[in-house]
């Protein structure tokens, strides 16, 4: 609204904020008219409140959310977080979070965190990435902190590789 009130526009508030919105609502629907975007169904939603955004975002029962994120500083980190990190909180889908500004993203390692207890998860991942030629490197996450037999462990590992057909890993 600080553009509206500096240009000296006397408008209410209500005025004032009805054009921002409508503002936002134009610039999406150019975005979505792109050409590039042919025979996608997209639909803009611009919500008023970030309040409303985790639900907007969540209510629309997707199979994958992607979102941008510069993630968030200082006592909003503190108490809450980003946006991106509520939804990778809260969604019942896979969400790929884009970190930075760079154009394009040259995958060339995928780091998998897991307990080693459900990798179920793994395989669905692989087939998304469909990218053969990636060096894997899994963590192990100790969610029960109990004593860790290592040794297991990478018994266990070498078991979800060879049923992945992995041959560029490290564990």
């Amino acid at each position: 609204l600080g553009t509206y009130y500096s240009m000296g526009v006397a408008v209410p508030f209500d005025t004032a904020w009805k054009g921002v919105l409508d503002d936002a609502q134009n610039e999406l629907n150019a975005i979505i008219a792109n050409p590039k975007f042919e025979g996608l169904k997209i639909k803009a939603v611009v919500e008023e409140s970030v309040e409303n955004f985790e639900s907007t975002l969540l209510k629309h029962k997707a199979d994958l959310v992607v979102m941008g994120s510069t993630g968030a500083t200082g006592i909003k980190e503190m108490f809450g977080g980003s946006h991106a990190e509520s939804i990778v909180r809260h969604a019942n889908c896979p969400v790929l979070v884009i970190k930075g500004d760079k154009q394009d993203y040259p995958i060339q390692k995928v780091l998998v965190a897991t307990d080693m207890e459900n990798t179920d998860f793994i395989k669905k991942a692989f087939k998304w990435l469909n990218l053969p030629e990636i060096e894997y490197h899994f963590v192990y996450v100790d969610t029960a902190m109990r004593q860790i037999n290592y040794e297991a462990l990478k018994e266990d590992m070498k078991k979800v590789a060879s049923k992945l057909k992995l041959k560029n890993y490290h564990f």
